[in-house]
């Protein structure tokens, strides 16, 4: 390749490095890094180590991924035909395990495997190739851990392809199970009776059940058009345990705790993501819908209270203090962006990944207090870094001190921390508050000049008390300190009062270690600026005082 060639190549290159460089300069997200991982089905944010930072656990189709809070790989553990994962610390040692269903059916009879690996993905547990009914080897489509018996050791509730069964806490047996002879596609814990009991509600393609915490069946509900999620919380009355179900045809049905249907709605299409959150704080629970172009806020009464429009598929559904700022934000993912909403739907920040948001989940992975974002993108993960919330409350600290430093009237303190805060402002991009810092600067400058003309106003009262006084010295000394002052404030009356008052002040007499010699003629010299009686009066004198000694020698 010839030079001419070579640099024709790095040119481009180098063009777009430094329009990257530059277009992250004050970038809201940071990339902390990304893993190329296929055939993602969940993911998860553990803390495996115990040092209460986030690892993030990707369950694929073929095996379990362990990440760092950067994106790099601890550990993958290969398990084909992959099922379910449950993450959870099942033997109570202080520590999460992962929890691995995986099998295929053979002539129509499930042959399930059960792996059980610690926090550094070794298998510490497994149950291999057994099957039928009556042995724990059936294929767990769905998995919760939760402590039935309360003795500090988790058993496993499993949805399989013909019912829910329970694995003992050492999951080589079943200690219950109720047949269904559907697949079960969803299964989770509540006190859907409200009686501090641990239900189990699981759910096919068409019916919900809920079941007691030792397999009998409480009750149940069926849907004909199909499941698409379901939610249970306080949603339109305290201290009443309701279940909302979504359908496949996106009808609301609400259902209080008995499943007796309370209300039933249609209000908006194409719903991806469903949450049921407390926006307000007054104990009744909004429901917030994400849909192929947007998010609907929808109040207690079902009626619309917002929407938001992205014109792209929302992914993943948080109430969490994003920006830690001490309230709540809606948040979530959509096209290129991480969206975040105030409580009452409206946009607040509106964050630029540069990747298409396939699936999101955020947590605070290194424990600094500020929400990370986990998405995937095609064929990959990538955790990005909350950096604009970071720098933004940062900013506000240093803000509160300078301006803190500014009614103290120490205003060299407040200049230092005022700058840390724009720089920190500048970092995340934050133009409304660099102008916030810009009026605090305007009012430190106006502070100082008028402290600074109080200084001077002062020194020159000094110097006209010294000119009464007739201590000149230190009446120009105060008058030139006050001058200075005023020429450095650009306070022209009071340059004109002190160009007033040093015409006052007597120029100084010249003074010489060596005076000259006394000039006669010059003196003659000044004759006519002294005046013609003046000197008449001189050679008077110096006559009578002449006839004077003469009539002394006389006498004598």
């Amino acid at each position: 390749m010839s030079a001419q060639t070579f640099r024709k190549a790095l040119l481009p290159a180098l063009a777009i490095a430094l329009i990257c460089a530059a277009s992250n300069t004050h970038a809201a997200l940071e990339m902390m890094g990304g893993y190329n991982i296929t055939n993602i089905k969940n993911v998860y944010l553990e803390d495996l180590s115990g040092e209460k930072t986030l690892d993030v656990v990707v369950a694929t189709t073929d095996g379990v991924y362990a990440l760092t809070n950067k994106a790099r790989l601890k550990w993958f553990y290969e398990a084909p035909n992959l099922r379910s994962v449950v993450v959870s610390d099942i033997n109570n040692d202080g520590f999460k395990e992962i929890v691995i269903s995986t099998g295929v059916s053979v002539n129509a009879i499930e042959r399930g495997n059960l792996y059980i690996l610690d926090r550094n993905g070794k298998v510490i547990d497994k149950h291999e190739q057994q099957t039928g009914e009556s042995s724990p080897y059936l294929i767990y489509n769905v998995m919760k851990a939760i402590d039935l018996d309360d003795n500090g050791y988790e058993e496993i509730i499993g949805g399989t392809s013909i019912g829910v069964y329970a694995l003992s806490d050492s999951y080589d047996r079943i200690i219950w199970g109720y047949r269904t002879d559907e697949s079960m596609t969803g299964v989770f814990a509540d006190d859907a009776s409200i009686d501090s009991s641990k239900d189990i509600i699981a759910n096919s393609f068409t019916n919900i059940y809920t079941l007691t915490s030792d397999g009998r069946l409480r009750q149940n509900y069926s849907v004909r058009e199909g499941i698409k999620r379901i939610i249970t919380g306080e949603i339109t009355g305290k201290y009443e345990r309701e279940t909302l179900i979504i359908s496949d045809e996106d009808n609301i049905y609400l259902l209080d705790k008995n499943y007796r249907k309370k209300a039933e709605t249609n209000l908006v299409s194409n719903i991806i993501e469903a949450e049921a959150f407390d926006l307000t704080g007054d104990g009744f629970e909004e429901l917030v819908l994400g849909t192929k172009n947007g998010v609907y806020v929808v109040n207690s009464r079902f009626l619309i209270k917002n929407r938001y429009v992205t014109n792209d598929e929302v992914h993943g559904l948080y109430f969490s203090d994003w920006d830690a700022d001490g309230s709540k934000e809606i948040v979530f993912g959509s096209g290129e962006y991480i969206h975040i909403l105030a409580a009452d739907g409206k946009e607040k920040d509106k964050l630029y990944v540069g990747k298409h948001v396939d699936g999101f989940v955020n947590g605070d992975l290194d424990n600094d207090g500020y929400t990370e974002a986990v998405i995937t993108s095609g064929k990959s993960v990538y955790i990005l870094k909350n950096k604009a919330s970071k720098s933004r409350n940062e900013a506000r600290q240093e803000y509160v001190l300078a301006a803190s430093y500014v009614e103290m009237g120490r205003y060299d303190e407040a200049e230092k921390y005022l700058v840390e805060a724009v720089r920190l402002y500048k970092e995340a991009g934050d133009a409304e508050n660099l102008k916030v810092c810009d009026d605090l600067k305007k009012e430190i400058d106006s502070r100082v000049i008028r402290d600074r003309q109080k200084e001077a106003d002062g020194l020159y009262e000094a110097a006209g008390r010294y000119l009464e006084s007739s201590d000149l010295e230190k009446a120009r000394e105060s008058l030139d300190k006050a001058k200075k002052i005023y020429s450095e404030t650009n306070d022209t009356e009071g340059l004109a009062r002190c160009d007033t008052l040093s015409a006052k002040i007597p120029v100084h007499p010249q003074e010489s270690e060596n005076p000259p010699a006394l000039n006669i003629s010059s003196v003659f010299n000044k004759s006519s600026d002294v005046g013609l009686f003046p000197m008449l009066s001189i050679f008077l004198i110096v006559a009578v005082v002449l006839l004077v000694v003469v009539l002394m020698i006389r006498r004598k």
